[in-house]
């Protein structure tokens, strides 16, 4: 029983700062698709939570240590600020599971000035539908390969 909560536990742990490991790693710790849908979500959805209303300290620190997003005094910074504009906070939170973490992805919308609500409803969808496709390739290319 402890080991299987435990299963369980690290899935949604590290969905918190790697989206894309979850499903994998639930695939291996042989838990079922659904329950790993949800603990990968619910992984990245408490990670978005957590920075968006909690996470002032860690944006300053975020900014001090990789961009200066106010300025785009760089082409990393310059890349964002442009898909930021171009593509909104949908954008971002949409490939924020593919290239950022979901900490990176919200500290860069917060950064950027998103609104709160905002950033947890287009995560949500962006979770919800990155989960979905990740869970589903992973189950089945690891059943068809024999895993």
């Amino acid at each position: 029983m402890l080991g299987e909560l435990l299963k369980y536990l690290f899935v949604y742990l590290v969905s918190m700062v790697k989206f894309i490991i979850g499903p994998p790693l639930g695939f291996s710790s042989r838990i079922e698709f659904w329950a790993t849908v949800i603990l990968t979500i619910s992984g990245m959805m408490t990670s978005v939570m957590i920075f968006t209303y909690l996470g002032e300290q860690a944006r300053k620190k975020f900014l001090k240590m990789f961009y200066d997003l106010k300025k785009g005094d760089n082409k990393r910074s310059f890349r964002l600020i442009r898909l930021w504009k171009r593509y909104g906070t949908f954008g971002i939170s949409f490939l924020t599971p593919i290239l950022f973490s979901p900490i990176g992805g919200t500290l860069i919308l917060t950064t950027l000035g998103s609104k709160p609500k905002s950033i947890i409803i287009c995560m949500l969808v962006s979770a919800i539908v990155w989960a979905l496709i990740f869970t589903y390739l992973v189950y089945f290319l690891g059943y068809k390969l024999g895993g």
